[in-house]
């Protein structure tokens, strides 16, 4: 598109382009997503528990005042249902992902996705330290 173009497309627009920057806060940005592979939770029996279940992925929103994590991966447990406050650090290798459900059951989980986009892991916290759950979670950047 030529720049004469751009303007044309533009100027109708204009009003509806300077209320957008007025209104979006500086330094929102959009969830960033990573693919999630889901597994059975033991409350399903009749699936064996290293087999996978559904594709799904995982999101961090970070637009707010607080980090908000969603995991969209089937049915999901009460424990990881709907949007979850979240604790994040980062490092120049990896994000890291706090995250706690005060539900009787849900014990917290930390999710360490690698920076590159090439995968990470799921831990749970088990008598006070981080444990790897075991499973190939995915935890590659979302396409």
């Amino acid at each position: 598109m030529d720049s004469r173009a751009l303007r044309q497309w533009l100027k109708p627009q204009g009003g509806v382009l300077a209320l957008w920057f007025f209104l979006v806060p500086v330094g929102a940005s959009a969830a960033q997503a990573w693919d999630y592979q889901s597994y059975p939770d033991g409350e399903d029996i009749t699936k064996s528990s290293d087999v996978p279940l559904y594709p799904g992925y995982i999101t961090l929103d970070e637009s707010g005042a607080t980090p908000i994590f969603h995991l969209y991966a089937g049915r999901v447990t009460k424990c990881f249902s709907g949007d979850i406050e979240a604790t994040v650090s980062r490092t120049p290798e990896a994000t890291e992902i706090v995250v706690r459900r005060d539900l009787k059951g849900c014990g917290s989980a930390r999710f360490v996705i690698r920076n590159d986009g090439t995968g990470g892991r799921r831990e749970i916290l088990r008598n006070g330290k981080w444990t790897w759950d075991g499973l190939e979670r995915g935890l590659t950047a979302k396409q």
